[in-house]
């Protein structure tokens, strides 16, 4: 595909087919940001940050959908991962209760005990 320095299309290739046949591959804006439920000035900053692809076209800046796919699959891999940590740490905390009430049975009343007097001691008196 032939592009401008800019990375705008040239006038041949917008006079061509081509250029109707990828414009169907790519995304307006606003179209975009409602996919990314984000601002449209938002969008423009990925594309300043070059996270997203954009080209122009005939006076419209338009997003490549393939770097609006990456991009979102890039996203919710990350909140997949803190989701996975957050599942492990709560069966971390399980299984820590599990062991201390084996090996101390006595031991989480106690704690349970030392944070009602906590409670008691810091409560505002009427």
């Amino acid at each position: 595909m032939i592009e401008s320095i800019d990375g705008d299309m040239t006038e041949s290739e917008t006079a061509s087919g081509r250029c109707q046949e990828k414009q169907s591959d790519m995304l307006s804006v606003a179209e975009a940001a409602v996919m990314l439920g984000v601002t449209e000035r938002t969008v423009a900053r990925l594309i300043v940050r070059k996270t997203l692809t954009s080209r122009k076209v005939k006076g419209r800046r338009l997003i490549v959908s393939q770097s609006l796919r990456n991009y979102l699959n890039q996203k919710s891999s990350k909140a997949g991962t803190l989701l996975s940590i957050e599942n492990r740490l709560a069966n971390l905390e399980r299984l820590l209760l599990g062991a201390i009430e084996l090996y101390q049975p006595n031991a989480l009343q106690d704690l349970g005990r030392k944070r009602e007097l906590l409670i008691r001691e810091h409560k505002p008196s009427d």
